[in-house]
């Protein structure tokens, strides 16, 4: 058995002797066949081939150029070289290759147990890096196994044996490596890479360096690496330019962290361990152009540079400095920004923050108009993200001479199946400590965020302290949809303010010295003033309402109470654009007095809104109200009432006094035309002191109260249509020109029923019934002034019975119609002949200032039945045509009957005369003794037939003058005259004229009545019984003197007969008239009562000499005989009997 063991150990013992002899043999040709040159290893290239293939993914190969093994002279050691490396796939797509590969060992290393290579050197490689549609990192070319980190691969490497002793550098030159983001479709690539891996006492070294192309700006990166075997720490010195931050936050982190697209220039310090935990880091970088990528549109960024430090033991980075300038916002912060990670460190979970900055300024362009300056600011907090959530736990700031502290919490939601974003919920409570004015509370005040409110305070808001501002917010997920309110109940901001100056409207005079308070709310905006003035007015329980923001353009409201002047009240309202005043055509100012009014504002959420969309509503009251101009110096006193505004109209009932008349007036005023007209009712009881104050002398009509209603539809001074009734029963009516009265406790009903027109007033209907008087017609006037009127009946009780017509020619004269049955003419002839006799010149050919206005012209056509004229004397069938032109009578003709048949005639008539008066009223009648009772009221003349003709005074002067002749007259019961008999001892001629009457045969005189005084001069009447002349002036009017003379020849009959003998009778017989047996007389005095004086002697006189011892006028014929010519002629009685019977 030991023999065989031997056997077999010696056999063991030769064949390694051969073998080991065999080695040698080849190991001393190889020596020897490369001391000539480097040898071919081509032989071993499908096993290597093999190899390398069974190291790679499926579907790719390995090829290999050529290998070949040198001696490195001098040391000892040999180079593998492998040329032509490709790794490529089954589509022949080329995955990575390498010019050249060397790998350098040293014999002696395998004796000692050092294996590995020395040295590594690679030349030409290139490759690819990509980031699949899942968001991973693979190398095309190595197989993929468990996902492993970065620095998970990094350290097997470190651990492999390859680096275990033997290694002592690696160097890689001239490398291409393209990075390829398959989800972005983003790449980029080095050039002129160059890795070199030195092994160091205890470690390893390393560089790594390279330009980027990145389609941009060029860009760099070297990394200085230290690697401590000893310690398993990683130092990296990073130092770069322009590098794609961007892309590299991508590859890491997804597309969704690349939050930043620009080139980033800075150096970093970082410790980590092999397996990647970083132990610390000091970073120093600035990020200079390109875009912040924070939302759908990019944010420019002019620069971001910062200065940190990582405490691993905290997991915290000190930011020693972060500053900024982005898009306008810019400022300096700094802080610590802690992170806590889960299971994958590429996902932090939570990232918390303390920062703190000074002169920040922040600048949002889509929801500020202007940037904001933050002078110091300090928050806390942390963003949750698994959750999507932010939170800052403490917010300080220091801003606009004001503090802002609190909490905010903000959290975004995922998007919906439907791919659609919710809105954020936001949580938050905030605090301002101080006053702010509207403009720095616009700078707070984000754009689109109840931007009526805001609006409102930028155009209305002029001065204000607004303090006390608290806003909190609750607002869920999802809440805030387009189109749709944010809930009231996410958002409350309060705020209380005062000295403010606001334009409720914006044209009108503003709210000053406001003090008050208000709340915005998520979809709705209430501010509230209880105190404050629109200039002398007072406000207060003010509101300005927005309740609703959404949907758009939906109503708002000015609500406010005030109290003042009216007049001060009515001219804040008149202003643009509510202009109630000038919608009613009065004015402010008219208005004197107290009110109060509660008034509401519509208008529409808009930031311009035009007057028509405007609406309107209140109440308001007003006492002791006096109201002026309402026409002429009319006012309305003691008024008291309310008014109803309403959006399209205005409602005002009052009561109130027009002089001592007490009225009721309900006015309602429309805005629109398509509502219709306004309409006004004024009701109550006035009398003739109302018509005095709208210039009207109704006196003479009126006396007593007269209770109307009165209705118009239109506007106040610009009526459309007018219907009024009046009751008179109360009242005393008179028309004096009729010598008509309706007295007292009379029923009479009177009713008027116009339109308006641009171009005049229509009176359609006026009417007067009741006892005693029926008047119906109508009237219309054109540009102010009557251009026809038509009263078919014109009934008044023993005065007239008419139907009367008028309308104004082209010319403006006036053609008046009247036909009727009777006509009271007594009063019209009195104020006519009392008229002339008064100057007047009423019925003259000239009259400047007539008693009766003619106006422009008058064509008169009278037929009446029955005419009553002066004591009661009626004509029959008068017919007359009468024209009048400004100033003179151009054409009268008159003829009538009297009761007993005898005609009158009465035309004017044209003289001829180149000096004097041209024209003439001639009469003539058979009766002209009642004519002259029925003119003239004379009653002692009756019969008679002859003519009376008229002449008028020259122009320039008063009066009228004239020539009366007739024959076969009877007087009877002629006062004066039979005075004059009693004391010229005629007492049968006395006792005769008093009873019978004395007959005379012939008359004769010459008068002018000027200034009431009738003068009267040669003057003759003569009869059988009785002759005399008469000459001198009687002032007809109450109070009025006379003073006459003449002679009296009794039973003149036979004196006369001497008297008509030729030379004797001018011989005896003084004047024509007086017989050879004559007294002279004369009388003076008051009228009524005058002194007689008759001069015996004279009846012995012979005529030639009587009248030297006969009363003689005055020189000055037209000189007055009392110093009471002044006096006024009496209206109701200018010639009174016992004044005006002939004498």
């Amino acid at each position: 058995m030991r023999k065989r063991a031997a056997k077999a150990g010696l056999i063991v013992i030769e064949v390694a002797a051969i073998a080991i002899a065999v080695v040698a043999a080849g190991a001393a040709f190889l020596f020897w066949r490369l001391e000539s040159g480097p040898v071919s290893l081509s032989i071993f290239k499908p096993s290597i081939e093999f190899a390398v293939q069974a190291r790679l993914p499926e579907g790719y190969r390995c090829e290999v150029g050529t290998i070949k093994l040198a001696r490195q002279e001098g040391k000892g050691a040999y180079v593998i070289r492998l040329s032509g490396i490709q790794i490529i796939d089954d589509e022949a797509n080329e995955a990575a290759s390498a010019s050249e590969v060397g790998l350098t060992f040293a014999l002696g290393d395998f004796f000692t147990g050092e294996v590995g290579p020395r040295m590594i050197v690679a030349s030409g490689a290139k490759f690819r890096v990509i980031r699949n549609a899942e968001q991973n990192v693979e190398l095309p070319a190595v197989r993929s196994g468990a996902r492993k980190s970065l620095f998970s691969r990094l350290s097997s490497l470190l651990d492999r044996s390859i680096f275990n002793h033997a290694f002592e550098n690696a160097e890689m030159t001239d490398a291409e490596i393209t990075f390829v983001d398959i989800a972005s479709g983003r790449s980029w690539m080095t050039r002129d890479a160059s890795v070199v891996i030195t092994r160091q006492a205890g470690g390893l070294s390393a560089t790594i360096g390279g330009a980027i192309e990145t389609g941009g700006a060029p860009a760099s990166i070297t990394v200085n690496a230290d690697y401590s075997e000893n310690s398993g720490v990683i130092t990296l010195d990073i130092d770069g330019a322009n590098f794609p931050i961007g892309d590299i936050l991508s590859m890491f982190y997804g597309e969704h962290a690349a939050i930043i697209d620009a080139p980033v220039s800075g150096a970093a310090v970082i410790s980590l361990t092999e397996s990647g935990d970083v132990l610390a880091s000091n970073f120093v970088a600035r990020l200079e152009g390109g875009y912040l990528r924070l939302g759908p549109t990019p944010t420019p960024v002019k620069f971001i540079e910062w200065e940190s430090q990582f405490d691993p033991a905290k997991n915290e980075f000190i930011i020693e400095r972060f500053a900024f300038d982005v898009n306008g916002s810019s400022g300096a912060l700094n802080g610590a920004v802690n992170l806590q990670f889960g299971d994958d460190v590429r996902k932090p979970e939570w990232v918390g923050f303390d920062l703190k900055g000074e002169a920040v300024t922040l600048n949002i362009p889509s929801r500020m108009r202007a940037p904001l300056l933050i002078d110091n600011a300090a928050v806390s907090g942390g963003y949750h993200v698994a959750e999507r959530r932010l939170d800052l736990s403490d917010i300080a700031l220091s801003l606009l001479d004001v503090t802002a502290g609190g909490n905010f919490s903000m959290s975004f939601p995922r998007a919906d199946e439907s791919g659609a974003m919710p809105s954020p919920g936001v949580d938050a409570a905030i605090k301002i400590d101080g006053a702010l004015d509207p403009e720095r509370l616009l700078k707070l005040w984000p754009l689109g965020m109840a931007m009526g409110a805001r609006d409102w305070v930028e155009d209305r808001m002029e001065a204000a302290v607004i303090e006390n501002i608290n806003a909190e917010m609750a607002l869920a997920e999802g809440a805030v949809v387009k189109g749709r309110p944010v809930p009231d109940e996410a958002l409350t901001v309060s705020f209380d303010i005062h000295g403010a100056k606001a334009y409720f409207v914006k044209q009108m005079t503003p709210l000053t010295v406001g003090v008050g308070s208000g709340v915005l709310r998520g979809n709705s905006f209430l501010l509230k003033a209880t105190s404050g003035r629109v200039g002398a007015v007072a406000i207060s329980e003010a509101e300005v309402e927005f309740p609703v923001f959404t949907p758009k353009w939906q109503p708002t409201y000015i609500r406010f109470l005030a109290t003042g002047k009216s007049e001060d009240m009515l001219g804040v309202l008149d202003q643009e654009p509510m202009r109630l005043m000038s919608k009613i055509n009065l004015k402010p100012d008219q208005f004197h007095g107290k009110a109060r009014a509660r008034i509401e504002i519509m208008r529409p959420n808009k930031r311009d809104v035009p007057t028509q969309d405007y609406r309107y509503s209140g109440k308001a009251s007003f006492e002791a109200m006096r109201i002026t101009g309402i026409s002429g110096d009319a006012e309305l006193t003691d008024a008291k009432g309310r008014i109803d505004l309403k959006p399209r109209s205005v409602m005002i009932t009052a009561e109130a006094r027009l002089s001592d008349a007490p009225i009721d007036i309900v006015w309602r005023q429309n805005f629109f035309e398509e509502d219709g007209p306004s309409s006004f009712s004024i009701a109550g009881t006035v009398d003739s002191s109302t018509g005095d104050l709208f210039g009207i002398s109704s006196r003479q009509y009126i006396r007593g109260p007269v209770t109307f209603t009165a209705n118009a539809l239109g506007k106040i001074g610009n009526f459309e249509t007018l219907e009024a009734t009046a009751d008179f029963a109360n009242a005393v009516l008179t028309i004096d020109a009729l010598d008509w009265r309706k007295p007292e406790g009379a029923p009479a009903i009177g009713a008027v029923r116009a339109k308006f027109s641009d171009g005049g007033v229509d009176i359609e209907n006026i009417e007067l019934n009741g006892d005693g008087v029926a008047i119906a017609g109508s009237l219309q006037f054109k540009d102010g002034a009557l251009a026809s009127a038509a009263f078919p009946q014109f009934e008044l009780k023993d005065a007239a019975s008419l139907n009367l017509s008028a309308e104004r020619k082209p010319t403006g004269e006036f053609a008046v119609t009247a036909i009727g049955d009777f006509l009271l003419a007594a009063p019209i002839l009195e104020q006519l002949v009392g008229g002339a006799s008064g100057g007047a010149n009423a019925g003259g050919a000239n009259d400047d200032g007539a008693a009766l206005n003619w106006g422009p012209g008058l064509f008169l056509t009278a037929r009446i039945d029955k005419m009553r004229m002066r004591e009661n004397v009626d004509y029959n069938n008068v017919s007359l045509d009468l024209w009048r032109d400004a100033t003179t009578l151009q054409a009268l003709d008159l003829t009538a009957f009297s009761a007993g048949g005898a005609p009158l005639k009465v035309v004017l008539s044209h003289t001829g005369e180149d000096e004097g008066p041209g024209q003439s009223i001639e009469a003539r009648t058979s009766a002209l003794g009642e004519m002259l009772r029925a003119v003239f009221g004379y009653k002692s003349i009756s019969g008679g037939e002859g003519s009376m003709q008229i002449g008028f005074a020259a122009p320039g002067r008063d009066g009228l003058f004239g020539v009366i002749e007739a024959q076969n007259l009877h007087v009877v019961d002629a006062p004066l005259l039979a005075r004059l008999f009693s004391v010229g001892s005629f007492e049968g001629l006395a006792d005769l004229l008093n009873g019978e009457g004395i007959d005379l045969s012939n008359v004769y005189g010459e008068f002018d009545l000027t200034d009431n005084v009738l003068s009267i001069d040669k003057f003759r009447a003569t009869g059988s019984s009785v002759g005399f002349t008469a000459a001198g002036d009687i002032e007809i009017y109450d109070g009025g003197a006379v003073k006459l003379n003449g002679a009296v020849a009794p039973v003149y009959q036979i004196n006369s007969i001497l008297g008509n003998t030729p030379i004797i009778g001018d011989l005896f017989v003084g004047k024509k008239g007086e017989g050879v047996l004559a007294l002279s007389y004369s009388i003076s005095g008051d009228r009524s009562a005058p002194d007689v004086f008759v001069n015996p002697l004279s009846a012995l006189t012979p005529g030639i000499f009587r009248n030297l011892f006969g009363p003689q006028r005055p020189a000055n014929d037209n000189a007055p005989v009392s110093q009471s010519e002044q006096s006024p002629a009496d209206d109701g009685d200018p010639l009174p009997a016992d004044a005006t019977s002939n004498p």
